[in-house]
């Protein structure tokens, strides 16, 4: 190999780490030695050490320890060159060099043969590595300041684009580590108990929680602050920067990071100072580790704390927007919730307006069908009157006469009974006298009455039935006797008034005693029906169907309301369905009245 490919080889890359092992391989080629470890010193950088060697497991060759003078070694008899003897060396050559200005570093050589002669060596050789300690150093902080511009620019690019801190963190660690050539980097934000002992004042170390937001092995995601020294160090120092060149120089307690790396670069990051003047806010802190001793140099200090108050800077940034945001969330959460209650009170009112003009209508229908139906039992029972004043009337007369007042007489104080009992369930005042009943009497008598009626005027016929059939003379239910006949009446006159002649009206009673058990009460008629747009208000207060007025049908609307709140009272339920009969002009129309297992019973 030529003597200027040496040379060479000082251009054979602008980083300077990659240089100086290409050097080292290139002084061992060139001199057919097995080994070469050089160290130039670099006075405001971290040393440069080139090292290349041919034979395995030989890291031993780098703590050679750096000699004062040069020294050519032919016998390696001392202990502390046991492990180069162990790899077949046999002779080992260390040479300090010098610049005009100061000591630029050393050199060793290894062979397993024979080295040259140390003139030869120093000829050679030592020019070389002068040259490369006055130029590599330039080039490594030409590199380094590559790095550091990278580093800034990647951070920058991190604060612009990333909007959770954990995250912007974790990503920016990373860079950095990279940038530093570090072992480890780790960055985590404190949590205080007590925010306002969070500020950083000397020689106190508040209670508080260091919670590492990278993911990492070396340290438990959440610490004490006391009990981690680097940490507890670092927040002491703060806001300057920690730096720790050896650990076994100093007097800080053991730690899973202590035994394992040697220096230390803590960066803290500082909140805004108050507006009173104390002192900023500890936010975090920023960890470096050197697993070997390291001078850590200005240039790196001061890149450090330029990161972290760009970091810091960006995380109040991003608190600060945060909390903006949670200001303008809220908020809109406010304004939305009262454009939403004035929504619902808009539409309440217009709720209220339609219900308002629905009760008028009510109202005037109701007070229509009253007159009508007050009206009615009075023309007829002043008629009657009238005729009974007549002299002349027959016995037979004057009885049929009495009769028509009595029946008009009747009428008119059932309806008044009825408005009176509405309205007194309605006040709530209503109380229940429940007693266990056999309900086959009961029905049994209804029965009997209803056909006794309505045989006569329409041909009609009530039919009761028990599903199942074994059931219908053991079935009880618990309930007021006069609630339960007086909902039963109301249907059945209803099923009277509205069944197509000549038809059968069908009560069935179901027992179901299956969990939870329940009877359920099913009258069924044929006959005119109710519009499906109508079932839903069928039960309300003063509610008739379509054309039963024009067809003068006698009612108030007012049985069926008092039909639901007797159901009610018994804890039962009710609801109706009508539907037309194939191939006929009638409806099939139900009422079903269920009620729970609590008030039933065999």
């Amino acid at each position: 190999m030529a003597l200027d490919s040496l040379y060479r080889c000082l251009t054979f890359s602008p980083d300077p780490h990659v240089v100086v092992d290409h050097l080292a391989e290139a002084i061992a080629r060139y001199f057919s030695v097995e080994a070469v470890y050089f160290e130039l010193d670099c006075q405001v950088t971290l040393p440069l050490a080139g090292y290349w060697s041919e034979i395995p497991d030989l890291e031993a060759f780098a703590h050679v320890e750096p000699p004062k003078k040069a020294v050519f070694k032919k016998e390696l008899k001392a202990k502390k060159y046991q492990p180069l003897q162990e790899q077949g060396i046999r002779q080992l050559a260390l040479m300090p060099f010098d610049t005009e200005t100061s000591r630029s570093g050393w050199i060793a050589m290894a062979s397993r043969t024979s080295l040259p002669p140390l003139e030869e060596l120093t000829e050679i050789v030592l020019p070389i590595l002068d040259l490369a300690a006055q130029t590599l150093p330039l080039q490594q902080q030409n590199q380094q300041s590559r790095d550091n511009n990278a580093l800034l620019a990647k951070i920058n690019q991190l604060i612009d684009t990333e909007t959770s801190i954990n995250k912007l963190l974790q990503q920016a660690i990373a860079a950095v580590v990279e940038c530093y050539d570090v072992d480890f980097g780790l960055a985590g934000l404190f949590k205080y108990a007590n925010p306002l002992l969070a500020r950083n004042e000397p020689q106190i170390c508040p209670d508080a929680t260091f919670n590492v937001v990278n993911e990492t092995n070396l340290v438990p995601r959440q610490t004490v602050l006391k009990d981690c020294g680097i940490c507890r160090q670092g927040w002491l120092s703060a806001p300057e920067i920690l730096a720790i060149n050896d650990i076994d120089q100093t007097d800080l307690a053991t730690s899973p990071l202590t035994d394992r790396y040697k220096s230390f670069l803590v960066t803290p990051l500082m909140g805004q100072q108050s507006s009173d003047g104390q002192s900023s806010t500890v936010l975090g802190l920023v960890i470096l580790g050197q697993q070997t001793s390291r001078v850590w140099q200005a240039e790196e200090k001061q890149l450090a704390d330029f990161v972290a108050h760009q970091l810091s800077t960006a995380m109040i940034h991003q608190q600060s927007l945060q909390r903006v945001q949670s200001l303008v969330d809220e908020r809109t959460a406010q304004l939305k919730w009262s454009l939403d209650v004035q929504a619902k009170l808009g539409a309440k009112m217009r709720q209220q307006i339609q219900q308002l003009r629905q009760l008028n209508v009510l109202k005037d229908e109701f007070l229509s069908t009253m007159s009508h139906e007050l009206n009615t039992p009075l023309a007829t029972m002043k008629v009657a009157v009238k005729m009974l004043k007549q002299p002349g009337r027959s016995p037979e007369k004057q009885a049929t006469y009495l009769d028509i007042l009595e029946q008009e007489l009747t009428r008119e104080s059932k309806l008044i009974k009825d408005l009176l009992k509405l309205q007194h369930f309605e006040s709530e005042q209503f109380a229940m006298k429940p007693q266990r009943l056999s309900l086959n009497p009961i029905l049994e008598a209804m029965r009997q009455e209803f056909n006794q009626r309505w045989q006569l005027l329409k041909g009609l016929e009530l039919e009761v039935t028990y599903v199942p059939e074994n059931v219908s003379q053991k079935l009880q239910i618990e309930t007021d006797e006069e609630s339960l006949t007086n909902a039963l009446s109301e249907l059945l006159t209803n099923a009277g008034k509205y069944s197509a002649r000549n038809t059968k009206v069908r009560l069935e009673v179901e027992y179901f005693a299956k969990s939870p058990a329940q009877i359920q009460l099913r009258l069924c008629n044929d006959g005119s029906g109710i519009a499906a747009e109508e079932q839903g208000h069928i039960f309300e207060k003063f509610r008739r169907g379509a054309g039963v007025t024009e067809q003068a049908i006698p009612g108030t609307g007012l049985g069926l309301a008092l039909v639901k709140a007797l159901v009610e009272q018994l804890e039962g339920t009710i609801e109706v369905s009508s539907e037309p009969n194939r191939g006929k002009k009638t409806y099939e129309t139900c009422f079903v009245m269920t009620f729970p297992q609590s008030m039933v019973g065999l």
